[in-house]
C-alpha cells in the first residue's frame, strides 16, 4: 500500500497528540492523501482491549463501532475494489482476534441518486462476548431475559445491549417494545421502559407503567424513523452505572435515551402489535474488560 496499491480506508488512532483524535482518511495514487476527517470521541486507552468493528454499507460507506458504539461513517471511493486489510503499528497493538462477517456487495457505485426505500438494511449481527442470536420469533412474544442471562438483580453495573430486528407490517397502527419487572406487564409487573413507534400520528412515544399509578408521563421528541414494510434494526444499550439509563439507536443512528427507575429489576422483555420480529440480538450485561481467544455465538432456538 500507498506504492501501487490505493487506499480507500485509513482508520488511525492517534494517541501521542493533544487532543488526542483519531484520523479517517484515503490515499490514492499520483493524487496522495485526502482531507482527514478526526471528529468524534476518543474511545481508546492504553492496556485497554477494545472491539473495533468495520461495516461496509450500500452507497460507498464504511459504518464504524468502538466497543458496541457507533462512532463515524466514513464515504468516499468505490468499496467493491477493496482486496486488502493491512494493519501496522510496532510495539502499539496486539491483535487477539479478527473475525470476518460475509456480507458481499457487488458494487456499491451507482450513477442513480441513492434512495432509502430499495436498499435492505445489511448490518450483519453486532459483535460482541457471548452473542446470543433469536431468529423469526412470532408476535406477541414475551422473551424472560433474565433466564437468558440478561437483566435482574445485580450488585454490580450491568450493560446489556438488545437488539431488535424487524418489519412493520401493512397498514399498521402501532408496535410495542416493552421492558418490565416479573410478573405480567400491565397488570402486575411494571412497565420500566415502553417504546411505541405510531404509524398514524408518525411520533415514537416512550413511557412507563408503575402498579398503583399507571402510566406517567409520554415523552416523544425526535423525528419518526419507521417506514410500513422496511426492514429496520432498533438497539437499545441498558445501563446502570453511573445512572439508570437506556440508549436507544435506530438504523445505526442514535435516536433518544430515557432514564426513571432502576432497570436492575428488568427482567421481561414484550414484543406486540403490528411488527414481523426478524431477529433478536442480545448481548450480556457486562462491560468489556477482557477479550478471549473467540468471540462466539450462541443460536437460540
Amino acid at each position: 500500500m500507498q506504492q501501487t496499491a490505493d487506499i480507500p480506508f485509513h482508520f488511525n488512532p492517534r494517541f501521542l497528540v493533544n487532543p488526542t483524535r483519531v484520523v479517517r482518511n484515503n490515499w490514492i495514487r499520483n493524487r496522495g492523501w485526502g482531507r482527514e476527517e478526526t471528529s468524534g470521541v476518543f474511545r481508546f486507552r492504553a492496556g485497554r482491549p477494545f472491539i473495533l468493528e468495520f461495516v461496509a454499507a450500500p452507497n460507498n460507506t464504511i459504518i464504524i463501532y468502538v466497543n458496541d458504539r457507533h462512532f463515524a461513517t466514513f464515504s468516499r471511493v468505490d468499496l467493491s475494489k477493496i482486496s486488502q486489510l493491512y494493519i501496522n503499528g510496532i510495539n502499539t497493538i496486539r491483535v487477539h482476534n479478527l473475525t470476518l462477517c460475509p456480507n458481499p456487495l457487488t458494487t456499491t457505485t451507482t450513477t442513480k441518486e441513492p434512495t432509502t426505500t430499495t436498499v435492505a438494511h445489511t448490518r450483519p449481527p453486532p459483535l460482541c462476548l457471548g452473542l446470543v442470536v433469536l431468529d423469526n420469533m412470532e408476535t406477541p412474544t414475551v422473551l424472560h431475559i433474565e433466564k437468558l442471562g440478561f437483566g435482574g438483580p445485580s450488585a454490580t453495573p450491568i450493560r446489556v445491549r438488545i437488539i431488535v430486528r424487524g418489519t412493520p407490517l401493512v397498514q399498521p397502527e402501532s408496535f410495542n417494545i416493552n421492558f418490565g419487572t416479573s410478573g405480567e406487564m400491565l397488570v402486575d409487573g411494571n412497565v420500566l421502559f415502553h417504546f411505541s413507534p405510531r404509524f398514524d400520528i408518525k411520533q415514537v412515544i416512550r413511557n412507563t407503567w408503575i402498579l398503583g399509578k399507571g402510566w406517567e408521563q409520554e415523552e416523544r421528541s425526535g423525528g419518526f424513523p419507521f417506514k410500513v414494510g422496511e426492514q429496520f434494526d432498533v438497539e437499545f444499550i441498558i445501563s446502570t452505572s453511573p445512572i439508570n439509563t437506556i440508549e436507544v439507536y435506530v438504523n445505526n443512528k442514535f435516536f433518544t435515551n430515557f432514564a426513571r427507575y432502576d432497570l436492575n429489576k428488568v427482567t421481561h422483555m414484550q414484543i406486540e402489535r403490528a411488527i414481523q420480529i426478524n431477529s433478536i440480538f442480545l448481548c450480556p450485561g457486562t462491560l468489556i474488560t477482557d477479550i478471549p481467544d473467540k468471540l462466539t455465538t450462541t443460536p437460540v432456538k
